[in-house]
């Protein structure tokens, strides 16, 4: 079983941002979205990039807020992002469940020093 690690380590805009965002005008949801998944690319790409040898993975995301304030159907929203950026940067093949068979959310303490998300990749 393989491990892969990978760190965005920024506060993600979350459900409710991008529902308003749809709200202004009939593209706005698409650029925001195109915004988002840029600002992960960014993130994504100075780190070592390992395909997983076999599919599907199972995918951990641990979020990590500043405090309490959003709910966490809010804020694991953004997972649609990530795992589409990861399926540009080239960490994943695609995101189908041929390819991804689950994946859990976990929401630690919150820490304002220790804010973003840690994504783990694992192989079955």
């Amino acid at each position: 079983m393989l491990l892969i690690k990978y760190s965005i380590p920024f506060t993600l805009p979350g459900c409710n941002n991008y529902v308003d965002a749809c709200r202004t005008h009939r593209r706005a949801g698409g650029a925001f979205k195109k915004k988002v998944e840029k600002s992960i690319r960014d993130a994504l790409i100075p780190q070592k990039i390992i395909p997983p040898p076999c599919y599907p993975v199972k995918v951990m995301f641990v979020w990590k807020e500043k405090n309490l304030r959003r709910d966490v159907d809010n804020v694991a929203f953004d997972k649609k992002f990530v795992l589409d950026a990861l399926v540009d940067v080239g960490a994943l093949e695609d995101d189908r469940r041929k390819f991804v068979s689950g994946f859990v959310d976990d929401f630690p303490k919150p820490n304002k020093k220790d804010i973003g998300v840690d994504i783990y990749i694992r192989s079955e």
